[in-house]
């Protein structure tokens, strides 16, 4: 009985290290702020992260201060795009190859969102 609740225990454990343990430290985060000319914050821009080869996408809006965030977003080749209603405001390619965070801000002119 002992043996086998330490066989399942070793087994619950190697599991966790071979599958659960790799996906996350293989993610980061993507995050930055839309501001105009003037530094003032972009509200309610559409930011879309695209990685072409598989089809990944994530979109969010900015907030109040301009700010954006992706969360677990796993390395690769990306296209990030700043829309304001329908608008392309700004557009960058980030490679993001290792695990960590990635600051990515956009200065766009006032006058493209009219």
């Amino acid at each position: 009985m002992r043996t086998r609740l330490l066989g399942t225990m070793c087994f619950f454990i190697l599991c966790l290290f071979l599958f659960v343990l790799p996906a996350q430290a293989g993610s980061g985060r993507v995050f930055g702020a839309v501001v105009d000319e003037s530094g003032l914050p972009v509200e309610e821009a559409r930011v879309t992260i695209l990685r072409e080869i598989s089809h990944y996408r994530l979109m969010t809006f900015t907030t109040v201060t301009g700010h954006y965030a992706f969360n677990d977003v796993p390395p690769g080749i990306y296209s990030l795009c700043v829309t304001h209603k329908g608008v392309l405001l700004g557009e960058e390619v980030v490679e993001f190859m290792l695990p960590g965070n990635r600051k990515i801000d956009f200065a766009v002119e006032r006058a493209m969102m009219q």
